[in-house]
């Protein structure tokens, strides 16, 4: 009779076990998530911030590509006269 009460207590400490460290397993796997989530936002920005910046430096090299044609034929009329 002792022991399987011994064996009853020692059950019921261990679902309590069981409980605890399910609720600890699905507490980790949503703070996995909060933080992919958050990661993939944090790449999205970046490679926004990426797509804008290479789009000024194009913008850029296109202007003074075009300022410097420009300059060229000016140049050329100046040496002209």
């Amino acid at each position: 009779m002792r022991k399987q009460l011994q064996a009853e207590h020692g059950k019921s400490d261990l679902e309590k076990r069981i409980r605890d460290l399910e609720a600890k397993k699905t507490k980790a796997e949503n703070r996995y998530l909060d933080l992919k989530i958050k990661s993939e936002a944090v790449d999205q920005r970046i490679a926004e911030r990426r797509e804008i910046e290479n789009k000024k430096q194009d913008e850029e090299l296109n202007f003074l590509n075009y300022q410097k044609e420009h300059l060229f034929k000016f140049l050329d009329i100046v040496n002209e006269k």
